[in-house]
């Protein structure tokens, strides 16, 4: 079946932007070309989250959301000071493994969609999303790298919390959306079963409920660094809370636990392998005993009511039973599946239709590839809780995610969430995870020195080698 359209992205047949809106992100382009590198990282952030993804201008029928206009200026500000002038260039960019994973997760998508429909406008669309999957990646991979960027995104993330939780309080309230009235969101609330359900500048309620429940656990990493910060831990604390009452959905209720719930294995910290395969052989065991498979455990969530965790579950069961059709490079057909199976609210079942089994394999690899990192720089200062905690506090962020991809794709603004805190995981681990990296050595036949690419175990004992180069300003050595 081939689509009606394709668009750079998808949306509105004609621009839908704001003259408000255009005006300030002009004045935020300004900034980005003008400050320092380092400084940059506040009103990026501040305008990838708080402009509403609906906000479009639509040029010779191609859709730039400000969040990819907003990118490409970033971008070529790193091309400009990064590449040309060599004034902001990395150290060694893109070297971590997370980031080659991320890389070639987006590619085999993209790959997997023009395999099934090899057409121009196609192509054309794969481009709209590769500016907003990889181009944000890449911008924020540019703007965060040391143990301060990170802070100072944390601390955005705060504040876009606060600003989300009052809004869409005040839109519980009164059933009104005030950045509905600027545009790019409804102006009346959604209901569901006579309750108001908030989105604030997200496209809906479970993606802004989300947003906010997967930042509590960084506020406990925004109280651990300083004084100064704490502040900021409880601002982002208060405001993921008031996002995630507000929103009146499951999903982000799910989310807001599982971060909890990531806290309360603190104890258990150095059997965490233990825990992991009693949990697998508990599933294989349900499976057995129940008189339907393991997942079906998905349809009896129930935290708020009126949920459609029938639905949630359905996704998986049918995903699971029409393997064959997907496997390859995916499918267009899951609306056949079942009613209301072209909702893919489910990340890993939405990557798994979209791109295939090898983008599924490449996606959770990321996730894997996230917490590996987390657990080696967290066994690398096991003699400091305080350090400790502070990894597992990005572990419990990276598991609240987890949970919320079970009950809704990231598709717009949240994007930028899931990509700032892989980066800031990248950042805060990256003295203690391999990477590749150029080194000299020795060709005996000619006698001449040549660079090669070594695998370099980065440990806090390799401080006065590659490891500290790279990162010279990493949380764990302060």
């Amino acid at each position: 079946m081939q689509p009606e359209h394709f668009a750079f992205g998808g949306g509105a047949a004609t621009s839908t932007a704001s003259p408000i809106i255009i005006a300030i992100v002009l004045l935020i382009g300004v900034l980005i070309l003008t400050m320092r590198r380092s400084r940059v990282i506040v009103p990026v952030m501040l305008a990838f989250l708080l402009i509403p993804f609906g906000q479009v201008i639509v040029v010779a029928g191609l859709h730039f959301q400000m969040l990819r206009i907003v990118t490409v200026i970033v971008l070529i500000r790193m091309i400009w000071s990064g590449v040309i002038t060599g004034r902001d260039k990395p150290a060694l960019p893109m070297s971590h493994p997370i980031d080659r994973v991320v890389i070639y997760c987006a590619v085999a998508g993209s790959v997997a969609f023009l395999c099934r429909f090899p057409l121009w406008d196609a192509f054309i669309n794969q481009l709209g999303n590769l500016l907003t999957s990889l181009g944000v990646y890449f911008a924020l991979r540019f703007l965060i790298r040391d143990q301060e960027d990170v802070i100072r995104c944390l601390k955005s993330l705060a504040v876009v919390a606060a600003f989300g939780a009052l809004l869409m309080m005040f839109e519980d309230v009164t059933g009104r959306n005030l950045v509905g009235y600027i545009g790019g969101v409804p102006v009346l609330a959604g209901l569901r079963d006579g309750r108001v359900r908030a989105q604030a500048f997200f496209e809906n309620p479970i993606l802004a409920g989300s947003f906010g429940a997967t930042l509590l656990p960084l506020s406990v990493c925004l109280w651990l660094h300083s004084r100064k910060t704490r502040k900021y831990a409880v601002i982002c604390a208060l405001g993921a809370t008031g996002m995630t009452l507000a929103s009146a959905s499951s999903t982000p209720a799910l989310a807001y636990l599982a971060g909890l719930f990531a806290f309360a294995f603190w104890p258990m910290r150095k059997a965490m392998r233990l825990v992991r395969w009693g949990i697998v052989v508990l599933l294989i065991c349900l499976h057995i005993i129940m008189k339907g498979p393991v997942w079906a455990l998905i349809a009896h969530i129930d935290i708020i009511g009126g949920n459609s965790a029938d639905h949630r579950y359905q996704l998986v069961n049918q995903c699971i039973l029409h393997f064959k059709e997907w496997w390859l490079v995916g499918t267009s057909d899951n609306g056949n599946w079942g009613w209301d199976m072209w909702d893919t609210a489910n990340q890993y079942v939405g990557t798994a239709e979209a791109g295939g089994l090898l983008t599924l394999i490449l996606f959770i690899a990321v996730i894997s590839r996230a917490f590996q990192s987390i657990g080696r720089a967290r066994k690398a200062v096991s003699s400091d809780r305080t350090k400790q905690l502070f990894f597992w506090s990005f572990g419990a962020a990276l598991f609240a995610h987890c949970a919320a991809f079970f009950g809704i794709g990231y598709y717009d603004q949240t994007v930028v969430s899931w990509d700032a805190l892989l980066i800031m995981i990248i950042v805060a681990t990256g003295a203690y995870v391999p990477v590749r990296a150029a080194v000299p050595v020795l060709d005996r036949g000619t006698n001449k020195a040549s660079r090669r690419f070594k695998e370099w175990e980065q440990t806090p004992s390799a401080e006065k080698g590659l490891a500290g180069r790279l990162y010279p300003s990493s949380p764990l050595r302060r």
